[in-house]
């Protein structure tokens, strides 16, 4: 089961650029946080139905 992440807990690790696209990485680089609308732009999805792709994805990856 994942755990709710805090907004407080959460930093700015660093800025990636993966396939031309730059994102933000968040929590720690043991435990690294992307931002949904970042990746889905990273692979061509429609960045307004970010929550359709969530959907996909298992609930202990989000």
């Amino acid at each position: 089961m994942s755990q709710k992440v805090k907004e407080q807990d959460v930093a700015e690790v660093k800025t990636l650029t993966v396939l031309n696209t730059e994102f933000k990485m968040y929590g720690t680089v043991d435990r690294p946080l992307f931002l949904a609308v970042d990746v889905a732009e990273m692979i061509e999805y429609s960045v307004d139905k970010t929550h359709q792709m969530l959907e996909l994805v298992d609930d202990d990856e989000k």
